[in-house]
């Protein structure tokens, strides 16, 4: 007497390594792609903290004149019109993803 329980396992395994190594394709293509995107943005967040830094540095030295000394009676006002102007030429200068 047979037990219909049973299920008949089929030992045909012609194609399951091609199956396999699709699979497996396309699990590293996809990482390799994730490790791609995930450089470059690192690269973009360099070069967008290199520009912020550019600007602040000149702006930062265009605030009070050159000439100016602490040990004069009359200081100049700072001049941030001018030191803004400077440091965003800058920032546009160097842009990211370029």
């Amino acid at each position: 007497m047979k037990n219909p329980i049973k299920v008949k396992i089929i030992r045909n395994e012609k194609g399951l390594y091609a199956v396999i190594v699709a699979v497996s394709m396309f699990a590293i293509v996809g990482l390799v792609g994730l490790a791609i995107d995930i450089g470059y943005a690192y690269m973009v967040k360099t070069q967008l903290q290199n520009a912020a830094d550019a600007g602040a540095l000149a702006g930062a030295g265009t605030i009070y004149p050159a000439n100016s000394s602490p040990l004069l009676a009359t200081f100049p006002p700072p001049n941030f019109a001018d030191a803004e102007k400077l440091a965003n030429g800058f920032v546009q200068r160097n842009k990211a993803d370029v």
